[in-house]
């Protein structure tokens, strides 16, 4: 057993349990026009959420959940990541897709991973899809002005740190690189969570701008 991993997961599951919890307790969440949009980020947290839980299970409990494991988090980086990317443009362009708009993002998704796994070419979908839902919410920082910006970069940070510095073999001097990761991922979702509820439509971005230029 590897405790110290099940504990790591057990913060990444707490995270975006409470980041769920926070959208829901949002006044975004009374958006009726965005409620689709809405959902589809709740799921994708509690997706990521799931695949912890079953981590703990797996790395503090049984080994034999690591199948299962390992199939919530292809699903969480293939699909959860990559929706909440997604999101973010969708909330800053103002597109109010309802359900089946989303529904035809999650098909579009899969659809794409299950061609680049018949073409062998899984992994370097992996890094070209995880860079363009990083550059999707960078996006989406910068048309929001300095502060979301900031948020962004940050979780942009945490999530090329994350992946591509830290990654999960190995140990980094006394901690096990699966922890660091796992902890580096939970600040990343509470700060994308933050990120997500402050996102405006461009339109309401400027209408606000405009209001008080003129009240100066």
């Amino acid at each position: 057993m590897q405790y110290s991993t099940a504990a790591s997961d057990g913060l990444l599951a707490l995270a975006c349990f409470a980041c769920v919890i926070g959208i829901l307790r949002s006044p975004r969440w009374g958006e009726k026009n965005l409620r689709a949009t809405w959902l589809l980020i709740i799921a994708a947290l509690l997706l990521t959420g799931a695949t912890a839980v079953v981590g703990v299970l797996h790395f503090g409990l049984d080994e034999s959940w690591q199948p299962l494991h390992a199939k919530f988090s292809q699903a969480s980086s293939l699909l959860a990541l990559p929706a909440l990317g997604i999101a973010a443009v969708a909330l800053v362009r103002g597109w109010a897709w309802q359900r089946l708009g989303w529904c035809w993002v999650i098909i579009s998704l899969s659809l794409l991973f299950e061609g680049a796994k018949r073409l062998g070419v899984l992994d370097t979908y992996k890094l070209v899809l995880n860079l363009v839902t990083l550059l999707l919410i960078l996006y989406a920082g910068f048309t929001q002005g300095r502060k979301p910006l900031t948020a962004a970069v940050a979780v942009v940070a945490l999530f090329i740190v994350a992946g591509l510095v830290v990654g999960t073999e190995g140990n980094l001097g006394s901690l096990l690189r699966v922890d660091v990761f796992h902890a580096l991922l939970s600040l990343a979702y509470v700060l994308l969570s933050g990120l997500l509820l402050a996102l405006r439509s461009q339109h309401d971005v400027s209408a606000r701008t405009e209001k008080s230029v003129k009240t100066l």
